[in-house]
């Protein structure tokens, strides 16, 4: 054994491997963080843009059909005012029925303003399009029917004018055909690919257009309006002339408007007057007026007849009786004021109308 055995050394452990510091292991901690914080913030701006961007897509197309809703809506209300004249036109006088139609138009013409002013999306120009076009020739169906019933209004031949009429129904069942197929279908596809649901497309019923001018329909219409007096022809009727008869017939004096006429006074003066019906039609109960306007007073005395009937372009006389002047007439001036009509619908009454003036005198004897 040796001396230095007792004394041997120990080689030292080997070193351990250095670990990195905890400071850059944090470090590197936070930055995955801020990274997953960053990419969560992105995500949902993402998110939340592409809400934004599909919401407001969705709101365009809502409001965009919401017009044509309403357009189309209002349409159909002109049909079904149409139909409502059809089933009842006797309703009306000539000037409502005339005034109706004219309204009826000028609806439909603002419903085509308003549809040519809608905004639709890219998408949907080409249905827009057709859209306005199918209003257009709704328009022009509506101006035929107006025109169609005025000259129904005048005619004899009512199977003609029914069969005339109703040759425009294609004027309103083709408008809903073209929507539904050029409209209809195509934007339910381009909505449900762009927006998917919720957006509504407005629908039509070409079926119920279609009875809209039913022939039958037309030719009822028209055959109730022939016998319709507030309907038919042109009403009016004219003040002819007036005489001074006695009491037993015989002619006094034949007045002159405006001129002064020299009458022999006398008890149950009766003024025959003449009144010509210068419409085309019959006219029925047309009353004459005379008013007395006796000299030195504004008391008048009214007088009033009826005539029964006179017939288109003829004329008719009426005895209007009950004249007795009073002795203070005599030598001074009487205003007589004479008015014949108005018959119902008449739009002019100027010539109705006629002021005569007669000097009173003593009977000769």
């Amino acid at each position: 054994m040796s001396f230095f055995d007792d004394d041997e050394v120990t080689a030292p452990p080997e070193p351990r491997p250095r670990r990195r510091s905890s400071r850059s292991r944090t470090r590197l901690q936070r930055w995955a963080v801020l990274a997953a914080i960053v990419f969560v913030v992105v995500l949902v701006l993402a998110l939340s843009i592409r809400s934004c961007q599909s919401n407001r897509k969705k709101s365009a197309y809502s409001t965009y059909m919401a017009g044509v809703q309403t357009v189309v809506d209002d349409s159909a209300a002109v049909r079904k005012q149409i139909v409502a004249i059809l089933n009842d036109p006797t309703k009306y006088s000539r000037k409502q029925l005339l005034a109706k139609l004219d309204g009826l138009e000028a609806t439909q013409a603002e419903i085509l303003t308003r549809t040519r002013q809608l905004a639709p999306p890219d998408t949907l120009t080409a249905e827009q399009q057709a859209l306005e076009q199918g209003m257009e020739v709704r328009l022009e169906g509506v101006r035929l029917f107006h025109d169609g019933i005025v000259k129904a209004l005048g005619v004899k031949n009512t199977q003609a004018a029914a069969a005339n009429i109703a040759s425009y129904s294609g004027y309103f069942t083709g408008p809903d055909v073209y929507y539904q197929m050029f409209f209809y279908a195509p934007a339910q596809e381009t909505v449900q690919k762009e927006v998917g649901g919720g957006v509504t497309v407005p629908a039509v019923d070409p079926a119920r257009s279609g009875t809209a001018l039913d022939p039958a329909r037309i030719k009822t219409a028209i055959d109730r309006m022939q016998t319709s007096r507030k309907l038919t022809g042109i009403h009016g009727v004219s003040l002819v002339s007036v005489v001074l008869n006695d009491q037993n017939g015989k002619q006094v004096a034949k007045l002159a408007p405006n001129k002064e006429t020299r009458v022999t006074a006398g008890p149950g003066l009766v003024f025959r007057v003449t009144v010509q019906n210068q419409g085309t039609v019959t006219e029925t109960n047309v009353p004459v007026a005379v008013t007395v306007v006796p000299p030195g007073t504004s008391a008048e005395q009214k007088l009033n007849a009826t005539m029964a009937s006179i017939a288109a372009g003829a004329t008719a006389t009426v005895d209007v009786p009950g004249f007795n002047p009073a002795a203070s007439s005599i030598g001074r001036v009487t205003i007589v004021k004479v008015f014949a009509g108005p018959v119902p619908e008449e739009q002019t009454t100027s010539n109705n109308k006629a002021e005569y003036r007669l000097r009173l005198t003593y009977p000769s004897g």
